[in-house]
């Protein structure tokens, strides 16, 4: 059976009729069988993961769960709404074999509950995810199997297992180990702000036991929210691949100025590895491929909806370059993200210290092989084949480098609303 079978069905306006798509022999049907009335095709969707992975056991078996791209790209299909964090963490309890282990039998909540926890560790320890997203991957599929396992009550499997239909019963309080979780699958805000709030609450813990300061405040604190934030101090917002091909996290960005109602950010780690522009031509920023990649494939994933509008879309200055003058440095343009100019860096890390940056392992993967490099400024170098940036050393480099051919680390900005 297909994963037509599932999405896909014809339905007549006039006699109400509905089948799937592969009922009729040939292919779909262009007219009603039954009324000769023309037809039209209908999408089904769901609401969660669990119920993408109901309807794929009750309609196609437990094996159909093994093959992690037909099962990706089904859930995209069925709920409209996935997100890509958590298409990534779907993707990577797939590729891990996690859930291997529950599919073709069942358990007594005693054993399923070190299973589950057994998994989640692997999650964790193997492949980087924390613990918060870890034990949603694994509920979306217990979910699916054992019904709402956060409740008492008996519940069923919707499959069968040697002609019956096997039960169990699973404590709340054991079941979620005293995390707070909503009764169904975690919803996309939720599980998000559960996220970002567990994430920054241990690094709060990690900095507090090591005592670390950073280069750009006295103290590392960690601001719950943008509104509560000071100049100088780190605050959470958005997420973004940083550790792995497979593995998002929340995004750490220094306050840089703080307004009434705004404020900039800049990214305390380098995100990317990547040239100024594709291909070996004179270029400002208003012209670069850089800018582009910023505000379309970047902006879209490294914020949700919520995010991008709390983002703002700010008319930024073509600033010269203070020691080549005659260089062109292009118009202003209108960006959401944008990269520092020279005086900007200048204006807001005033010495090499605190203009010093370390790209993620994920930036250095893609691009930076040979570790830490200079970041890209949107000021231009000395003509407009080169761009300045920030040398490894924290020294503004005003010459610049080439901007075609030459791999940078990039440390975005943005300006954002500080009560949305």
């Amino acid at each position: 059976m297909g994963c037509e079978n599932i999405v896909n069905a014809m339905k007549c306006k006039a006699c109400k009729g509905s089948w799937i798509i592969s009922e009729i022999v040939g292919g779909p049907a262009q007219f009603c069988p039954l009324c000769g009335n023309l037809l039209e095709e209908s999408k089904k969707t769901v609401d969660s993961i669990p119920a993408c992975f109901s309807l794929i056991l009750s309609e196609q078996g437990k094996d159909r769960l093994k093959d992690s791209k037909y099962v990706l790209s089904l859930v995209a299909d069925l709920l409209p709404k996935l997100t890509s964090v958590e298409k990534r963490i779907l993707k990577v309890a797939l590729d891990s074999g996690v859930y291997k282990e529950f599919l073709f039998d069942t358990f007594e909540a005693p054993e399923l509950l070190l299973k589950k926890q057994k998994a989640i560790n692997h999650l964790v320890d193997e492949y980087g995810l924390s613990d918060m997203w870890a034990e949603s991957a694994l509920q979306w599929l217990l979910e699916s199997i054992y019904g709402d396992v956060f409740d008492s009550k008996q519940t069923t499997s919707p499959g069968k297992k040697d002609g019956k239909t096997p039960s169990t019963k699973v404590p709340a309080s054991e079941m979620t180990q005293n995390r707070d979780f909503s009764k169904t699958s975690p919803k996309t805000t939720t599980v998000r702000s559960q996220y970002l709030s567990h994430s920054a609450e241990r690094k709060k813990q990690t900095d507090a036991s090591t005592k670390r300061t950073t280069p750009y405040s006295d103290t590392n604190t960690y601001a719950r929210n943008i509104s509560q934030s000071k100049e100088g101090e780190t605050v959470l917002f958005g997420s973004y691949l940083q550790h792995s091909d497979r593995l998002v996290s929340p995004i750490e960005w220094i306050v840089l100025k703080k307004e009434s109602d705004k404020a900039l950010l800049l990214s305390k780690n380098a995100l990317a590895c990547r040239e100024y522009h594709s291909e070996s031509q004179a270029v400002t920023w208003e012209s670069c491929s850089l800018r582009t990649w910023l505000n379309n494939d970047f902006f879209k994933e490294a914020f949700n909806g919520t995010e991008q509008n709390q983002i703002i879309k700010t008319i930024i200055t073509a600033n010269e370059n203070p020691k080549y003058k005659n260089v062109y440095p292009g118009g202003a343009t209108n960006d959401k993200v944008f990269l520092l100019s020279i005086n900007e860096t200048q204006q807001y890390l005033i010495n090499a210290e605190q203009r010093k940056c370390t790209a993620t392992n994920y930036a250095k993967s893609h691009g930076s092989t040979k570790g830490d490099r200079f970041w890209w400024l949107r000021s231009p170098g000395f003509d407009l084949h080169h761009a300045a940036d920030v040398l490894t050393s924290g020294s503004v480099y005003y010459s610049g480098d080439s901007i075609n051919g030459n791999y940078g680390i990039v440390r975005p900005a943005i300006w954002v609303v500080v009560n949305p």
